[in-house]
């Protein structure tokens, strides 16, 4: 039986039956380890902290854990911040996606689910890195792009570009993003010049 893995890489879950809560760290094809549903040719390793032995469950056992933990540091230092595919997945993994949601239904998830657990920082650049990694081929990804737009301006009209979550660095890679949508005559309710003009005004303090 062949099943698509649907949890990546430190996703936060909890065990449906057993009730422990872990993150996912890879899969094991070594059915001596199995619990559960045996016939299925791989299981997911799960992180337990406080836990030595990392335990192995399959995929119908598992759920995402929405109670926002915080994650060991071996983990923790796993979460590259340089890499554009393990951030675009971990939001991923919590539900945020492009098709068959409604723009309502994905900024109830930003701020209820993915803010609470990666923190508003991590969700700005994420959206970021989205857009970014198709500056290549922007035309083709238009409507894709006009609806991380949305979203990135939503979070930064919900919390303001003076919060101070929100760092000189992480403005200045966001203007950047901004002034590549700017050239696809995108709709902007946050432009780049106003996210230059808050960095501008945070160099004089």
């Amino acid at each position: 039986m062949n099943e698509e893995r649907l949890f990546p890489d430190l996703t936060p879950i909890r065990h449906k039956k057993n009730n422990y809560i872990g993150w996912i760290d890879g899969i094991t094809k070594m059915k001596e380890f199995f619990s559960g549903n045996t016939d299925v040719s791989w299981q997911y390793r799960i992180c337990v902290t406080g836990e030595n032995m990392k335990r192995v469950a399959p995929q119908e056992d598992l759920e995402i854990n929405y109670d926002n933990p915080t994650l060991p540091t071996h983990l923790e230092e796993q979460r590259d911040e340089t890499s554009h595919f393990r951030k675009e997945t971990i939001l991923h993994s919590l539900g945020y996606q492009l098709t068959d949601v409604t723009r309502m239904q994905r900024e109830e998830l930003l701020l209820n689910i993915a803010i609470p657990y990666l923190k508003l920082p991590k969700v700005l650049r994420t959206i970021s890195d989205l857009i970014y990694s198709k500056k290549q081929r922007l035309q083709k990804h238009i409507n894709a792009l006009i609806e991380w737009n949305y979203d990135l301006d939503m979070l930064l009209t919900k919390y303001g570009l003076t919060n101070p979550e929100i760092t000189t660095e992480i403005l200045s890679y966001i203007c950047k993003v901004k002034e590549l949508l700017e050239k696809q005559y995108l709709k902007m309710k946050i432009s780049s010049a106003d996210i230059a003009a808050e960095i501008k005004n945070r160099k004089k303090t």
